[in-house]
This record gives C-alpha cells, structure tokens and sequence, in this order.
C-alpha cells in the first residue's frame, strides 16, 4: 500500500500496538517511510486520543524520530466537537479546506506513476503460480 497514496492525514492518531497481528507501531513507520507527505493532526486537549497515552504518543515519537515528521496541533475551538472532547481534529478539514487540500496536493510521488504500479500489480496477481519443486 505506501507504494501508491502520495499522503496520510492521521487524524487524532491512535494505533495499539498488537504484536503477531500487524499492528506494530515500527512496522507502521517503516511501512510509509516513503510516502512523499505525512501530516498527522490532533488536538491537544483530546480526551479520547489523549497525546500521552503510549497508543498515541508512541506513534508521534516514532513518526518524529525515524521521519521528522511532527504532528499539527488543531486549535482546541475547531476540534471541540459536538461532545466537547476535542476529539474533532477533522473539523480542520471543513474550517480550512483550502489550506487542507492545497497541502495536500503538493504532495506527489515521482515514480512508480501510480497508474504503472497498479498495472504492474494486476499482472503479478493474474500471473499463474509458480509450481513448487518437492
């Protein structure tokens, strides 16, 4: 999958870490080192997400330390949502989204041309299976 999205909004990130079953926060990050925009936003003030729980916390560390990425503070007047937890960080989108898709569309990756991967892909899939010598 990072092969062909130009970016990732996380929006008030929450990722567990449950080993054995692909949910691992390093394997994450490795996973999308190479894609081209990683724009992660929350509010400070979450109460559901909140930023010191080790499920969110761990993951801005991780995206800090091993791409340089830091997350984007929503202001708490946008995120407060309907249930006052500040838990809305996607109201950015609707309060800004000129700002919000104007970034994102500055993000490209330069090769593989999406178009060309999936192609590539399909073929791999349709592919006959290689026979197992015993």
């Amino acid at each position: 999958v990072p092969e062909v999205p130009a970016a990732i909004v996380s929006l008030a990130g929450y990722y567990p870490e449950i080993p054995g079953h692909d949910h691992d926060i390093d394997r994450l990050v490795d996973r999308i080192r190479n894609v081209p925009k990683v724009w992660p936003l929350h509010c400070e003030r979450d109460k559901l997400c909140r930023m010191d729980l080790p499920h969110v916390s761990k993951l801005y560390q991780r995206l800090r330390e091993k791409m340089g990425v830091d997350v984007q503070l929503v202001d708490h007047g946008i995120a407060r949502g309907s249930q006052s937890n500040y838990h809305s960080s996607h109201n950015y989108v609707m309060t800004y989204p000129d700002r919000f898709f104007q970034m994102l569309l500055t993000a490209s990756r330069p090769k593989p041309p999406p178009a060309n991967y999936l192609r590539h892909k399909v073929l791999e899939i349709l592919a006959p299976p290689i026979p197992v010598s015993a």
